[in-house]
């Protein structure tokens, strides 16, 4: 037992990626500058580039920022499989459970996520605002706000007809609601044929044949050129993958997606790889490949120009929110254009209580994931809060077991 140990202990320590304290303390002291120059109660979110994975749940000194990613076994699963089934953002780790920072521009605009910080970021419509250190900070002033009233809307059931890369568009311009439609779809993307994709360097441990992709080093890369036409432009990339009895991986341009090994305990189901490429004045593809085969299928390529989607807010009202704003309790106002829907980017759960005009309304599911609510046309004051199922019984019961405890301690 003990010579198996230590050789676990050899293998972890050998493979184990570390990072110098130094380097440590400059990315998360730089993080925190950058964040304290934040408007207070800037009601957007943020997205941390710098460690991805070490990043995910830090708090810096109970700053007031918000981010839409999360490393939890009991996040809200309505959120789960919309982030990676709907919307279908790439799956870059073996676990489904964890979300990170993300670079599909689209879902950075959907998602409210006005801020970005981080090194050399290229993402389109992001502009440098500040730096410190090697870190910037990144502003998008096109995103949709943190809650808002929609206009246009999209019955559930006609937005289930539409696939990638198509329902990323809708949801930028269109609320999903159980309701009636009433707005016609008219799409700015356009497929692209992939004949237009011209192979102009490959490693030699990467094989070709027809759609079986034999690699026998991890790492190697493959560089596709892309036309004039398709430069400076959202490029979607997706395919269905055949599970292996070993991880596959394949990145684009810096998005990565992972399929696990078929037999793993904790295999994601991650068997249609999807890509937006949203780098600015890229005029290549850099595909790097992990050691495997791969069986590619429907392999179907889309582009979208920014400008088609940088005027989202144009359609919709920005819900102004108070200063009061604190904890599980949301305190806004709005004035309404005309009878609309109140969009937010809280995922839906039972608990909450909402009140428009102190008087409360029904919520329901809008976007197949989030809190919304119908508002009239006109001034309205709002007002949303959120009480955890079963938090008072649990205090209850944890009160109970200290009484409990402290007695039997006495004995």
């Amino acid at each position: 037992s003990i010579c198996i140990f230590s050789i676990m202990i050899f293998i972890y320590s050998d493979v184990d990626r570390l990072v110098s304290k130094d380097r440590y303390y400059n990315d998360s002291n730089n993080n925190q500058i950058i964040l304290s120059r934040l408007i207070p109660n800037d009601y957007n979110h943020t997205t941390l580039y710098n460690n991805n994975h070490d990043n995910v749940n830090t708090i810096y000194n109970n700053l007031n920022i918000y981010s839409d990613y999360i490393y939890s076994s009991i996040s809200n699963s309505l959120y789960n499989k919309f982030y990676f089934d709907i919307f279908e953002n790439n799956m870059v780790y073996r676990n489904r459970a964890l979300l990170t920072a993300n670079n599909n521009i689209m879902y950075l605009m959907f998602s409210n996520n006005k801020y970005i910080i981080g090194d050399n970021i290229d993402i389109i419509g992001y502009n440098e605002s500040y730096i410190s250190g090697n870190t910037s900070l990144y502003v998008n002033e096109d995103v949709l706000p943190f809650m808002y009233v929609s206009y246009n809307y999209m019955n559930n059931n006609e937005f289930n007809n539409y696939k990638f890369p198509y329902n990323n568009e809708i949801l930028l311009k269109n609320t999903i609601i159980n309701g009636n439609t009433n707005n016609i779809y008219k799409s700015n993307i356009h497929e692209i044929d992939i004949s237009n994709f011209n192979i102009i360097d490959k490693s030699n441990e990467i094989e070709i044949n027809n759609n079986i992709i034999n690699v026998s080093k991890k790492n190697s890369k493959m560089i596709i050129n892309l036309n004039d036409e398709y430069k400076d432009k959202i490029i979607f990339i997706s395919f269905d993958i055949e599970p292996q009895k070993r991880d596959l991986i394949i990145d684009i341009n810096g998005v990565t997606n992972k399929l696990t090994n078929i037999t793993w305990k904790y295999y994601n189901e991650n068997t249609t790889f999807s890509y937006v490429i949203g780098n600015k004045y890229k005029d290549k593809l850099e595909v790097t490949f992990g050691k495997g085969k791969y069986i590619i299928n429907n392999l179907k390529a889309y582009f979208i120009d920014y400008n088609d989607i940088k005027d989202i807010k144009n359609n919709i009202t920005k819900v102004n929110i108070s200063n009061k704003t604190i904890g599980d309790n949301i305190y806004a106002n709005v004035n309404a254009e005309k009878d609309g829907y109140v969009v937010t980017t809280i995922p839906y759960d039972k608990g909450f209580t909402v009140k428009v005009d102190n008087n409360i309304v029904d919520y329901e599911i809008v976007n197949e994931a989030f809190v919304g609510f119908k508002v009239n046309k006109g001034y309205h004051d709002i007002e949303i809060n959120y009480k955890s199922r079963g938090k008072t019984i649990g205090l209850i019961l944890s009160f109970i077991g200290i009484i409990i405890y402290i007695l039997i301690r006495r004995k």
